[in-house]
């Protein structure tokens, strides 16, 4: 059951499990169990995705014995349903639900092949009920104009859902470079109106409109691979006109990670990895909300209507999931967590 409370009540994923909490820290309840939870990297697509409409979200299972991954969606205090079912070595993950929540996104990778050149991806949708699978592009990465990534994954519908927006992905050391965009009628993929540059962990505004991100310049490194440099730059792009703003840079402090306020007229990100910082879009003007110790990193992970920031602090082995207000004030534990994803805010 969805759990009422006066507080903000979001979804995450960890450990796989999805379950619903409340923002002070009273309620937590495990809703689904058993879900995939390998794409949980901010510069990934997700597994999972929720509906901004009722809090239904998608999921997807491993494969069990004799059987492949399995494609679920859950609507509140109903059984979970089973949508698509792929076999191996055919392989489902990045979901992203329309606006409405009436359809899922989702990629089907083929990873049969002896080298990553032989690998491909194709882009799917299926309605919420079950029917309507359809393939909408095949060997999405042939679409890629960017040297390194080699697949593209779907991260969310365009207001009217006549487009997905898909952003570059592969292992780690890569990067995702701009926006692509898929047209769901022809199946033709373009690149989409953000600057050709590191595009890390995009968050799309409540309309699509708009998509905040966080940019740097990778640094050659002789011994190993590339590193971030300056200049660090949190962005805004309009996605109809193509104008980006920047809203806040450095040439010292690394930045990432931000969200948007409920209001759409601030970003909280992480600054030099141990600042939760929030900057004001209009007026450039920033203020801190907390400084952690410095091996701890504080990375914003959604923001809610009741005004409190979503966060985790600590490293890549363990870290706290928490909430605090804007004020720096009231920092509440919600779970002891290693990797997470906030699926985001049951409406």
């Amino acid at each position: 059951m969805v759990p009422e409370a006066e507080s903000s009540i979001f979804a995450y994923e960890s450990y796989g499990t999805i379950e619903l909490a409340s923002s002070d820290g009273q309620i937590r309840v495990p809703v689904v169990t058993g879900t995939s939870s390998y794409a949980t990297y901010s510069s990934s697509p997700f597994v999972h995705a929720m509906s901004p409409v009722d809090g239904s979200f998608a999921y997807v299972t491993r494969p069990g014995s004799g059987s492949g991954y399995t494609l679920w969606f859950y609507r509140p205090n109903s059984a979970p349903q089973a949508l698509v079912t792929i076999d191996r070595p055919l392989h489902v993950e990045s979901l992203a639900i329309s606006q409405d929540g009436s359809q899922i996104a989702y990629s089907v990778l083929d990873w049969s092949g002896s080298a990553v050149e032989d690998w491909y991806e194709q882009l799917w949708a299926v309605g919420a009920d079950g029917t309507g699978n359809r393939l909408i592009a095949d060997r999405t990465g042939d679409h890629i104009v960017d040297p390194g990534p080699f697949r593209l994954a779907p991260v969310a519908w365009s207001q009217d859902m006549s487009k997905v927006y898909l952003v570059t992905n592969t292992d780690s050391e890569a990067t995702p470079t701009g926006l692509y965009v898929a047209d769901v009628a022809t199946g033709e993929i373009e690149t989409a109106n953000t600057p050709r540059e590191t595009l890390w962990r995009a968050m799309f505004n409540t309309d699509r409109s708009n998509v905040v991100y966080s940019s740097f310049q990778w640094m050659p490194f002789a011994q190993g691979f590339p590193e971030p440099g300056p200049p660090y730059a949190i962005k805004v792009t309009d996605l109809g006109t193509g104008n980006t703003v920047v809203v806040w840079e450095s040439e010292t402090d690394l930045v990432s990670d931000p969200v948007w306020s409920p209001d759409e007229t601030s970003i909280a990100f992480s600054r030099s990895g141990n600042t939760l910082a929030i900057v004001e879009i209009a007026s450039g003007a920033l203020r801190s909300v907390l400084v952690g110790e410095a091996d701890k990193r504080l990375r914003p992970l959604a923001w809610l209507s009741d005004g409190r920031i979503v966060y985790t602090a600590g490293g890549e082995g363990s870290s706290d999931l928490m909430t605090v207000r804007t004020d720096g004030s009231g920092p509440v534990l919600i779970d002891a967590v290693e990797r997470v994803h906030v699926l985001g805010e049951i409406p």
